[in-house]
């Protein structure tokens, strides 16, 4: 819920302060960057002692974390195009000024913030998260392959907006609810001892999803119409799908028998 929260307070503050001319909002990011490096340093306890650092040896098997690793990262990838690309579609197809655009992304943060913050928890225990993963990922997948219609030529600009309004909720639910229950189905399959490592790797992956993807798409942006990116980012969210399909199907349901039979790597 905090990266939905986030998604609501970054773009507006960031659509504000653009008002100061093009360096404000660089500065304010860079700003509040520091800021969250000295809470990070002062203020969050270590969890382990000096001497249990060195001694640690609990590593989460690659094997076990490949798939939701795969998730995490395609999905991600597949999302970077809504901040890499879609404010230069939004700007040079949809008409609006960046201040248009900093507020679709607050509605994008209201979106997330509320699947973050309600939906998953209440899905999650009945469902199971390989299966909100799954639901996640199929969301993404269609927002993002209909994202282009909402400029499409013949669309009535009394349905363009409402049309596109729809569209970026299902893609802002589907990385919504893809994102937390990731992390929670890593530690659920992973040791106590190991979960650290593992979560780690999981924001590791996610990292190098956003470094990829608005290079790779932002790329195809350069090269071809203006659709190809949503559409390519839409592929590569089919197969953070076809990831968690299979994953949902080799896991049982949170609660069953064979659930709680089953043994953690």
């Amino acid at each position: 819920a905090a990266f939905g929260v986030a998604f609501i307070v970054g773009p507006a503050l960031g659509g504000f302060s653009s008002r100061w001319g093009e360096a404000a909002p660089g500065l304010v990011a860079a700003t509040l960057s520091g800021v969250n490096f000295f809470a990070a340093l002062f203020l969050l306890p270590e969890t382990r002692a000096v001497a249990d650092r060195s001694t640690i040896q609990a590593r989460a098997r690659w094997s076990t974390l490949l798939a939701p690793l795969g998730i995490i990262f395609l999905e991600t990838f597949a999302f970077t195009v809504i901040y890499a690309v879609f404010p230069l579609f939004g700007e040079r197809i949809l008409g609006f000024d960046r201040e248009g655009i900093s507020y679709l992304f607050v509605f994008i943060g209201v979106i997330t913030a509320v699947v973050q913050g309600w939906l998953v928890g209440t899905l999650a225990p009945r469902f199971g998260e390989p299966r909100v993963m799954v639901v996640g990922c199929l969301l993404l997948t269609v927002g993002l392959a209909l994202l282009p219609l909402s400029a499409a030529a013949g669309v009535p600009p009394a349905w363009s907006l409402p049309m596109l309004l729809g569209v970026l909720a299902l893609v802002s639910a589907g990385t919504g609810l893809v994102a937390p229950t990731a992390a929670s189905y890593v530690s659920r399959i992973t040791k106590p001892e190991a979960q650290g490592h593992a979560l780690g790797r999981l924001q590791s992956s996610g990292a190098m999803a956003r470094v990829a993807g608005p290079m790779l798409l932002g790329l195809v942006s350069d090269l071809s119409v203006d659709s190809s990116p949503f559409f390519a980012a839409a592929g590569v969210a089919l197969l953070a799908l076809l990831v968690a399909g299979g994953t949902a199907r080799g896991r049982p349901i949170p609660g069953s028998k064979r659930s709680d039979s089953s043994a953690r790597p």
